[in-house]
């Protein structure tokens, strides 16, 4: 009896080895803070290391998020209605990793107002960072790709532009200071224990229980 049991658990043990959950890996670095106009970011993230060759890489996501901001102030310079001001803020962060080209793009639009801005010269601001952000991820299968992403490090540039603006008046002077750019890159490798990791896993667990019961 005591044999057939030891059987029984080690038969269990690696049948759920072989239904094998998925685990993930994940990294993330700060971009930033660059200047407006357009900007241009490298950073470095770590490749998915394989514990010796006993985790299997199933897929990667990369992400990034993205702040624009500045010190805004607007200028009526119309006598013509309306005197309000809304202020305006579009923009994009783009993050493309140095392996085959993979990127993703958070979009930004913000906007803030509309604020009374009475001729002549009636000004709104300024608004002490005024900003938007946004959050983006794409995922893609790994299988061709798995050679590259085994190693140190990788690089992923981060690339954008933003635009502040002012509507509501026929004339309006918009001043734009401190404009900057900021954010996280990140990258998440989901596995799951290769198949000779997940029959050792079976083994350990079968000498665990005869220690236990001898």
């Amino acid at each position: 009896m005591k044999k057939m049991f030891l059987g029984a658990a080690a038969a269990a043990m690696v049948c759920a080895a072989g239904s094998a959950h998925a685990f993930i890996d994940s990294y993330s670095t700060n971009w930033g803070p660059a200047g407006v106009g357009p900007f241009n970011v490298t950073v470095s993230l770590p490749k998915f290391n394989d514990a010796g060759g006993t985790k299997t890489l199933q897929a990667v996501k990369i992400g990034i998020s993205a702040s624009l901001g500045a010190d805004v102030t607007a200028n009526n310079l119309s006598t013509t209605l309306p005197n309000d001001i809304t202020i305006s803020l579009l923009g994009s962060a783009t993050a493309t990793s140095a392996l085959d080209s993979f990127s993703t793009t958070a979009n930004i639009s913000s906007s803030w107002g509309p604020y009374l801005g009475v001729a002549p010269l009636g000004q709104v601001g300024p608004n002490a960072l005024s900003s938007g952000a946004s959050n983006s991820g794409f995922t893609f299968p790994v299988a061709p790709y798995i050679a590259a992403f085994l190693g140190q490090t990788f690089n992923i540039t981060v690339t954008g532009n933003g635009l502040f603006g002012s509507t509501g008046t026929t004339d309006t002077n918009t001043s734009v200071q401190n404009f900057l750019a900021s954010g996280t890159v990140s990258v998440e490798y989901t596995w799951i224990p290769a198949p000779g990791a997940a029959a050792l896993f079976g083994l350990a667990g079968l000498a665990g229980l005869r220690r236990r019961r001898a």
